[in-house]
């Protein structure tokens, strides 16, 4: 992605209005070792990341119905990870890890939503269950 960096994802940010789809940055969620990797390796990793631990088909569809030309090349990359995944090399959905809590797999999951119409929203969010005795 010659043209845009990860700095250019694209991005949503609502600060001041809790009832709009949250929005986690990938790379605060896992950890990914980038040492001697080059701007598009890392690039193609995140993405890789991203769609192994919080994609599903609908989140695919609603990210890719969301992303307009101004985009194209994060559109065209998350098109070109997709069909990497194999049985060899599967999806690991976040979702499914069993030795993290439920509660909190499900309010991460729910959050990390690829389709921001189906992402829940911060008053969501702070609403989950997870968060009431914090």
């Amino acid at each position: 992605m010659s043209d845009s960096s990860l700095s250019d994802a694209p991005t949503e940010s609502y600060q001041d209005e809790p009832n709009l789809p949250t929005l986690i940055p990938p790379l605060a969620i896992f950890r990914i070792d980038i040492e001697g990797l080059s701007g598009a390796e890392k690039e193609k990793l995140t993405v890789k990341r991203l769609l192994s631990h919080f994609a599903d088909r609908p989140g695919v569809i609603g990210l890719l119905e969301h992303l307009d030309d101004s985009v194209a090349p994060w559109r065209d990359l998350v098109l070109a990870v997709v069909p990497e995944f194999t049985t060899t090399d599967p999806r690991k959905p976040f979702s499914m890890w069993e030795d993290v809590d439920e509660c909190f797999r499900d309010v991460i999951t729910k959050m990390m939503s690829l389709d921001p119409a189906r992402r829940i929203t911060a008053r969501e969010t702070l609403e989950h269950p997870w968060f009431q005795n914090v």
